[in-house]
C-alpha cells in the first residue's frame, strides 16, 4: 500500500508541477477509495506543501506579488473558516458543492467570459474555505484567476506560494484542533526526494507546452475534477 500511495502522490504532483494545481485532486481521486479521507487530507497537506516549495525553487523569478496579495487577502479568511469547519461538516456534501463550482469554472474557462470584480472576490473567498477543509481550493482560485496572470510560469509559481500560505494556516489550525494525524506524515518523511524528481520532470514539461495548451489543460482538469467529485 505504501508504494501505491507513493506512486499516486508522485503522479498527482507531477501534473501539478506542469499546470500549477491538481496534485491534491488527482491524489484524492486515486486514493480516496482506499485511504480514510481525513487521513488522506492530512498526508496531502504535508506532501503538497513540500511540492509547492519545490515548484517555487525552480522558478522564483516568475512570482507575481500583486496577484498573490490580491488573492491571499480574500482567501486567507476563508481558509481559517474552512479549517474550523473541517471537524464538523460532511465531507460528501462539501465535495458535491466543490464539484458544481469546478464544472462551472471549467465550462467558463473554455469560453473565457470576464468576471465581475465582486463575483471574483466571492470565488476567491470560497476557494479559501474549500482549501481550509480539503486543500482543494486552489482549483477554484486558479479557475478564477488564470487569465489575470501574465503567463503560464506566473500562474505556476504564484499559485505555489499561494498554496504554501494557505497550507501553513491549515496546519496550525489542524494542530490546535488536534485533527492532524502525524503518524501518516512520519511514515512518509522520505517522500521529498522522489517528489523532487517528479517536480523537476513536470517543470521540464511545463517549459515545453504552449500558453494555449496550458490554458486548455487547466480547463480540462477543472472539468474532469468536477465530474469525478460529482459522481464519486
Amino acid at each position: 500500500m505504501t508504494i501505491y500511495i507513493t506512486l499516486a502522490l508522485l503522479f498527482g504532483f507531477f501534473i501539478e508541477s506542469i499546470f500549477g494545481f491538481a496534485g491534491s485532486i488527482i491524489s484524492l481521486a486515486i486514493l480516496g477509495f482506499f485511504v480514510d479521507i481525513k487521513t488522506l487530507v492530512t498526508l496531502i497537506l504535508y506532501v503538497s506543501t513540500v511540492a509547492s516549495l519545490l515548484v517555487v525553487s525552480t522558478d522564483l523569478s516568475s512570482f507575481s506579488k500583486k496577484e498573490y496579495f490580491s488573492m491571499a487577502k480574500l482567501a486567507i479568511p476563508g481558509a481559517i473558516i474552512g479549517a474550523l469547519l473541517f471537524n464538523y461538516l460532511s465531507s460528501e456534501a462539501l465535495l458535491k458543492i466543490l464539484a458544481i463550482f469546478l464544472l462551472g469554472l471549467g465550462f467558463k474557462s473554455f469560453f473565457e467570459p470576464k468576471l465581475k470584480s465582486n463575483f471574483k472576490n466571492l470565488l476567491l473567498f470560497i476557494s479559501g474555505i474549500i482549501h481550509g477543509v480539503f486543500g482543494l481550493g486552489g482549483v477554484v482560485a486558479i479557475g478564477t484567476m488564470k487569465n489575470s496572470l501574465a503567463n503560464k510560469s506566473q500562474v505556476r509559481v504564484t499559485f505555489a506560494i499561494f498554496f504554501i500560505t494557505l497550507n501553513f494556516i491549515r496546519a496550525i489550525q489542524y494542530l490546535i484542533q488536534s485533527t492532524v494525524d502525524t503518524t501518516e506524515i512520519i511514515k512518509f518523511w522520505w517522500i521529498p526526494a522522489p517528489l523532487y524528481c517528479a517536480i523537476w520532470l513536470g517543470h521540464k514539461v511545463h517549459l515545453k507546452i504552449s500558453e494555449h495548451l496550458f490554458k486548455k489543460g487547466i480547463s480540462i482538469l477543472l472539468l474532469t475534477s468536477g465530474i469525478f467529485f460529482l459522481l464519486g
